[in-house]
């Protein structure tokens, strides 16, 4: 359920004008944020997909600045879906080294 619905708000986001995606929009040398991919090198293949790329663990290096507030509640689900995502893979772990 929390899955659909990041899913629908990322959706709604790729679906607002330019103009708003671009107040996101990643900064130079940093990864975090809107854009198309980096160009690392002469021989990179280039795909020109829109991406928003957020750190969300560990949490001191979030930069909230990224995170859209349109659509409402974007901020919200992406936080509460990296935080269970975490937390699922943390017990797996946990389970993994205890039956070792």
């Amino acid at each position: 359920k929390r899955f659909l619905k990041i899913l629908r708000a990322d959706q709604e986001f790729f679906a607002l004008p330019t103009e708003e995606k671009q107040k996101y929009a990643r900064e130079i040398g940093s990864i975090q944020g809107y854009g198309n991919d980096m160009i690392l090198s002469d021989d990179q293949v280039l795909d020109w997909i829109d991406r928003l790329y957020l750190t969300t663990y560990p949490e001191d290096q979030r930069k909230l600045h990224f995170w859209p507030e349109i659509p409402a509640g974007f901020r919200k689900s992406s936080y509460f879906y990296s935080m269970e995502t975490l937390h699922e893979y943390t017990m797996k772990q946990q389970v993994g080294l205890s039956s070792s």
